[in-house]
């Protein structure tokens, strides 16, 4: 039976300290060695240093580090199991127990996502400190579903081309809350569900920030965002609005347009007919007014909405949450697939106005 290993330990009033290694002195050296043993002990001390660093970096990267799940949970010896200080090879199987299910991955397929938890579990800095089971796999606490859902995406993403993305997992919809918490505990949110987008004004007086559009003026005005959203035939993407302010004018478009040509400044978008999405009191459908739609009435200021695109059935749909109604589900349908660029657009007349436009994914109501 190997031998289990104490996670590292600091004094409580000095949480960041670790003490380094006791260094046993060897036999005196001869004077010829003099300079052979400076190097050495000055590499010696360097080591200790480095390891010190280590024990470190593991107590501040794992959360309750105490004894895992079996035998040698915290063992840095463990075989087939890099060290912290080799970083371990990309091309290692890891072995991993996710919610009772195992699994088996290449270290380079979890650590795609640079920023995410899986990256830090598994570089091979930390990863002596991780929980395991009796068998020696890496044991994840969460559904096994869910997760197994996002490591085939991470598969896919290693074989993606240009113009052949890896899909986006296609998950229950009793699963669909679960995988979102997941998402956000590994940050990954924005790496399965990038949002790159920036505001352009297209006629009257805005004022931008990075996800913000603000009227500062008295007539219409409108902005778009670029790059438009079906970058891919078959796109599906998913955005948040959420109205800061808005006056007493309730004069608020929020859709997608196809095409700014013809947009006469201080005029409304609503007319024209590559205009798509929800105004005030209206639904506008190819630049048509089409009435109250599914019992749509008009913005008001907190609003807050997630709207959704299919490229593939040409579907424009928005989930809009008020706190007292609760959610509503609104569709538009027909957006011609043909049509090559579909756009955010955000219209407003009320000086003050002010829409926010923020990233999403399907798990938030959809």
């Amino acid at each position: 039976m190997a031998k289990k290993h104490p996670p590292p330990s600091s004094s409580p009033s000095s949480p960041n300290r670790i003490s380094e290694p006791a260094v046993t002195p060897g036999p005196p050296a001869t004077p010829a060695s003099h300079t052979s043993e400076r190097r050495n002990e000055s590499s010696d001390k360097h080591d200790n240093k480095r390891d010190g660093a280590t024990q470190m970096d593991r107590q501040g990267a794992v959360d309750g580090e105490g004894e895992g799940e079996g035998e040698g949970a915290m063992s840095s010896e463990r075989p087939g199991t890099p060290s912290s200080s080799s970083g371990g090879c990309e091309e290692d199987v890891i072995e991993l127990n996710v919610g009772g299910e195992r699994m088996s991955v290449l270290r380079s397929t979890l650590c795609q996502c640079e920023t995410s938890l899986l990256t830090s579990m598994f570089s091979g800095r930390w990863e002596a400190a991780v929980k395991r089971d009796k068998q020696g796999s890496v044991f994840l606490d969460f559904d096994p579903d869910c997760f197994k859902a996002l490591l085939n995406f991470l598969r896919n993403k290693r074989i993606e081309g240009p113009g052949r993305p890896a899909p986006r997992p296609i998950i229950p919809k009793e699963k669909q809350g679960e995988f979102g918490h997941l998402l956000q505990y590994l940050g990954m949110t924005d790496y399965l569900f990038p949002f790159e987008y920036h505001f352009k004004v297209i006629s009257g007086a805005m004022r931008l920030s990075e996800r913000c559009v603000r009227h500062a003026g008295d007539r219409y005005s409108c902005a778009i965002m670029q790059p438009p959203v079906n970058q891919t035939r078959d796109a599906t993407v998913y955005f948040k609005a959420k109205v800061h302010q808005l006056g007493s004018v309730p004069q608020l478009f929020i859709g997608l347009i196809g095409s700014t040509e013809g947009l006469q400044n201080n005029h409304s978008v609503v007319p024209h007919a590559t205009c798509y999405g929800w105004g005030g009191m209206e639904v506008i459908q190819g630049g048509r007014d089409t009435g109250c739609i599914e019992g749509w009435g008009k913005w008001r200021e907190g609003d807050v909405a997630v709207v959704r695109y299919s490229g593939r059935s040409g579907l424009l749909a928005m989930v809009h949450r008020r706190m007292l109604e609760g959610p509503q589900l609104y569709k538009i349908p027909g957006l011609p697939r043909s049509h090559q660029d579909w756009y955010i657009c955000v219209s407003m007349v009320n000086s003050g106005d002010t829409v926010e436009i923020m990233p999403t994914d399907p798990t938030e109501e959809f």
